[in-house]
């Protein structure tokens, strides 16, 4: 990181030049009182006291000065001494959680039963939930399988103007349904959403009977399913930490403007695609949360690595498509949010 400039660096010439000026004339005050004056001071008496008592006054202003320049110095000084431990102590607790991070990946990164990336293997395992939660005509199906299953249920009346509206909400539907199978791939088992209230309630109800549709049909296969929370989220939690950790540091911490892109780069460079992927899909879902409140991905960019493909089809909203005012807005700066043109 570039180290700030010196105290004297910081002061405008103009100032400097007013000091040297002032100087100047105060050394030449014997001479302009003796020879140029238009009061006779050789007739005075002691020449050297009338110009010391003149002096006097303009000799004490510029040592107050210089004095509180030193002050100054000294307090400019402590507090750049402040900022470097407090760049030391970031820096420090950076890179610790930084080798914590990759040992948490080197725990997770490889299959044991083969050399595919698990970060692959479970982006492909969320994939295929969704793209057979997904299949053309299922959800009118399901309408079906539902309207037989409540029929006796009068006051569900309300659930089933909720699901009829999902035909025509194809946004909300492909986010309710993604956060079905990422449960399933996550917990092993179907979100529960805490009801807040009746909408939340129609949601619990589609996870719960969406899932016994696909299971009982046999659009799916739902046996031997293993939870990832215990692993992931721990491995979220920390990762989280780090980049709030950057992201709460005063923006003056160094110099350089960019400095918390430099971070940033460093971290997403320890993370390969199909890492990055996931925290995508994570981040839609409702275990991420606080990741798509905290508007760390596309404020970081933190998925500019994502395989070529997953940009424009993947489980879920597209990131192309999620992102898409966020990609404009840098595009009409001639930058990009991705690392591939798109």
């Amino acid at each position: 990181m570039k180290k700030h400039n010196s105290f004297f660096t910081k002061i405008p010439l103009a100032f400097w030049l007013v000091i040297s000026v002032l100087i100047l004339f105060i050394c030449a005050l014997p001479v302009l009182f003796v020879k140029f004056s238009i009061i006779d001071f050789t007739s005075t008496g002691q020449i050297g006291d009338t110009i010391g008592g003149i002096m006097g006054p303009f000799i004490a202003i510029l040592a107050a000065l210089l004095t509180f320049i030193a002050f100054w110095a000294q307090y400019d000084a402590n507090k750049e001494l402040i900022r470097e431990n407090e760049r030391n102590h970031f820096e420090n607790r950076f890179y610790k959680m930084m080798d914590i991070h990759l040992d948490n990946t080197k725990s997770l990164a490889t299959d044991n039963n083969s050399n595919t990336s698990v970060f692959k293997k479970w982006c492909s395992e969320i994939e295929s939930y969704y793209k057979s939660f997904t299949i053309p005509g299922l959800i009118n199906e399901f309408e079906d399988y539902v309207q037989k299953k409540l029929k006796d249920e009068v006051h569900m009346s309300g659930f089933l103007n909720y699901v009829d509206g999902l035909l025509n909400d194809d946004e909300t539907r492909f986010k309710v349904i993604f956060d079905i199978c990422y449960s399933l791939f996550y917990t092993a088992s179907v979100v529960q959403y805490m009801p807040k209230d009746e909408q939340s309630e129609y949601i619990n109800n589609f996870a719960v009977l969406y899932n016994a549709f696909m299971s009982e049909e046999k659009f799916i296969k739902l046996d031997n399913r293993s939870p990832k929370n215990e692993m992931l989220g721990r491995y979220y939690r920390h990762l989280y930490q780090i980049i709030y950790l950057i992201d709460d540091q005063p923006n003056d911490l160094y110099q350089k403007n960019s400095w918390r892109e430099d971070y940033f780069n460093l971290l997403r460079s320890q993370m390969s695609d199909y890492e990055q992927l996931l925290l995508y899909y994570h981040s839609q879902s409702s275990f991420g949360e606080k990741w798509d409140k905290s508007n760390y991905i596309e404020k970081y960019y933190l998925i500019k690595n994502i395989p070529l493909e997953s940009i424009h089809i993947s489980a879920g909203i597209p990131p192309i498509q999620r992102y898409s005012k966020v990609i404009k807005e840098l595009e009409s700066r001639g930058k990009q949010f991705f690392d591939v043109v798109v």
